[in-house]
């Protein structure tokens, strides 16, 4: 955080690669950053690994959580396998150009709030634009996060947790919990005083979410999102 910030473009950026998707009108930039940049952002996440998965899980399991994806898979799999499913619907999402549309302004405030002694670094990394050079130039780049810097879905799953916990109010005071307990929570509890709108299964592996719940419960998330 030290660096004078007129360094950060520099440093920040990096070259680009196009490479051909399904659609032959289409390209997937590929963007390899600098190495001093990315080893940086390893040695901070390291030092913040245990504060980040306190507060981003059991909802966020792709940040700092060995084999994430593989317990979504096998908690979904429980659920079918010991638990009445009748009635239940499962949701995927999957948030479109989620990380190149995420605000740095919001991003900075979360780190800020829950990570700060990422602050001074990410602030450098993300107050100015970037430099992405392409075979014969380069464009500028200032919006979303940096794609191959290992901070970066740190900076999303934040700003997305936010959000997801300002759901989770919205939808407990429409399906308001019948005992202390939250529909954050999956559902190993099998009592009958949790609301039976409470979600079975609410995870997400960075921008890939799992919802499972009754209709209403789903179609109140899927409003949710559309809206938020």
């Amino acid at each position: 955080g030290m660096f004078p910030p007129v360094l950060a473009q520099f440093l920040t950026g990096g070259s680009s690669t196009p490479l051909r998707k399904k659609n032959p009108l289409a390209v997937r930039p590929i963007v390899v950053g600098e190495a001093d940049r990315r080893t940086a952002s390893k040695l901070g996440l390291r030092a913040s690994r245990l504060r980040l998965v306190e507060y981003l899980s059991p909802l966020q399991v792709g940040i700092c959580v060995p084999n994430g994806g593989e317990a979504i898979i096998h908690s979904l799999q429980y659920l079918l396998d010991h638990e009445d499913c009748d009635g239940l619907y499962l949701l995927q999402v999957d948030n479109t150009n989620a990380f190149n549309l995420v605000s740095r302004t919001a991003m900075l405030q979360e780190v800020k709030s829950h990570c700060p002694q990422l602050l001074p670094w990410m602030t450098f990394c993300y107050q100015g634009v970037s430099r992405i050079y392409t075979t014969s130039s380069y464009f500028l780049n200032s919006g979303g996060v940096h794609q191959g810097d290992p901070l970066a879905g740190v900076g999303y799953a934040l700003v997305q947790h936010r959000l997801l916990r300002d759901g989770q109010a919205c939808f407990e005071e429409d399906f308001p919990p019948q005992s202390s307990s939250t529909g954050f929570r999956e559902c190993k509890d099998n009592s009958g005083d949790l609301s039976p709108h409470r979600l079975r299964l609410h995870s997400w592996y960075a921008d890939d979410g799992s919802l499972m719940g009754t209709k209403e419960a789903v179609n109140w998330w899927i409003d949710w999102f559309e809206s938020n």
